[in-house]
């Protein structure tokens, strides 16, 4: 059954095939037409719901900013995937957030997390890190800073 599911994605052209030593490894085709537009559909389908997500990130802590860029987005050159802004935030409840986030998402992710004092002086020095991450490619989902 498993062979047959190989054989329909090899004829699709989003899998590959070697022998290697007797056996036959699949591979994905890094050229299939479509890959880009398969990793957001995957992407898309597995967090489960931004309701869900801003519920779990309101519970580390007092989040003024929640941004989501980079493998959310799609946006292989952002800097991070994800950039929570806030104060008394509890570090284990952070580390629990952001692994049960990586575990949906199935890979590891590039967060930056950032008092809003330190965010507001960034911010208003113009700080090219900050700036680049609030792009018209990210999405902010949490917003209670005064940014523009």
């Amino acid at each position: 059954m498993l062979r047959q599911e190989l054989n329909k994605l090899q004829k699709l052209g989003l899998v590959k095939e070697k022998k290697l030593q007797k056996k036959r490894v699949f591979y994905l085709n890094s050229n299939f037409d479509f890959l880009k537009e398969l990793e957001n559909l995957i992407l898309k389908s597995a967090i489960s719901s931004k309701r869900d997500l801003i519920d779990n990130a309101k519970k580390i802590g007092n989040i003024k900013l929640l941004v989501l860029a980079g493998v959310f987005t799609g946006d292989d050159k952002s800097r991070a995937d994800l950039l929570i802004v806030g104060d008394k935030i509890n570090q284990r409840k952070l580390n629990v957030f952001l692994k049960d986030l990586e575990a949906e998402v199935g890979k590891e992710l590039n967060s930056v997390i950032m008092k809003t004092k330190e965010f507001n002086y960034r911010y208003d020095m113009y700080d090219r890190f900050v700036r680049d991450l609030l792009t018209d490619k990210s999405e902010i989902v949490i917003k209670k800073l005064n940014l523009w």
